[in-house]
């Protein structure tokens, strides 16, 4: 099984793209590891914003990927029910599971409607860029739960 992060824009902050990096090298060792970034839209009204992402996200996804798109209105699970969803999509032989974050505007609702299943890492707002790096570090904290890896708590 593939693990796609499919994001809007780039990591622009050196200092959470240096603890991306790390991550991402930690996720490489229980499996592939795909990062896959979107142009930002450069529109001026929001929707319009929004509804470009939405398509140039989509434009990236197959149609037998298992997706899960981060919103705020999402579901909030715990780190170990995040690896038993990891857990059994591997186990299930998924080709991809592919985490959807948006741009600075959010998701289109073209793409949580594609979705599979819509999360939430919290009910506070966060930067994409942050959310970006709970979720690497999290899908590793998954890793480490499944393979019964001691990580500090």
């Amino acid at each position: 099984m593939k693990i796609v992060l499919l994001w809007v824009g780039k990591t622009k902050n050196s200092n959470l793209l240096s603890l991306l990096h790390r991550y991402e090298e930690r996720i490489g060792h229980f499996c592939e590891l795909l990062q896959k970034e979107v142009k930002a839209a450069e529109e001026v009204e929001t929707d319009r914003v929004v509804a470009k992402e939405g398509e140039r996200l989509l434009a990236k996804i197959q149609p037998d990927d298992y997706v899960v798109a981060l919103d705020a209105l999402g579901e909030s699970l715990t780190s170990e029910e995040l690896g038993a969803l990891i857990a059994d999509k591997k186990n299930h032989s998924l080709k991809n599971l592919v985490f959807v974050v948006g741009g600075h505007w959010g998701l289109s609702m073209s793409v949580k409607t594609r979705a599979n299943k819509l999360l939430s890492l919290s009910r506070m707002t966060l930067s994409h860029e942050m959310t970006r790096l709970i979720l690497v570090e999290q899908i590793y904290r998954a890793f480490t739960w499944i393979h019964h890896i001691p990580y500090h708590k």
